[in-house]
Formats: structure tokens, sequence, C-alpha cells
């Protein structure tokens, strides 16, 4: 956070931090690619892993 925002914006008011950060944050939450996530934003993340759970089900015969 320092790094990608905090270092690179600068506030002229607590309001207007708190807009920028609402919408760092997110871009960084749904937007943005992790490398913990290999690479994938998290909703792409999300939605690998429900389909993973889909067919785990699936495959046990439970619906």
């Amino acid at each position: 956070m320092r790094d990608e925002f905090l270092n690179e914006n600068i506030f002229l008011t607590l309001r207007e931090l708190r807009t920028k950060l609402e919408s760092w944050r997110i871009d960084y939450n749904t937007q943005r690619p992790h490398s913990s996530l290999n690479y994938r934003t998290p909703a792409e993340f999300l939605a690998a892993r429900m389909n993973e759970k889909a067919l785990e089900k699936l495959s046990l015969g439970v619906v």
C-alpha cells in the first residue's frame, strides 16, 4: 500500500484521502492481478474456485 498508494499520491484534505483510498481499494481488490493468486484478479480467482467446487460436487454426485 505504501509503494502503490501513499508514495504516489498527495492529499490536501482527509476527505480527498478517503475518496482516493476507496477507489484504490476497489481497484486493488477487484481489477488488479495478484501474484499470490497466480496473477489472476480476485474475481477471476473466485470464479475459478467456484467452478472447482462445482466440479467436485458433481464428481461426488452431490447436487
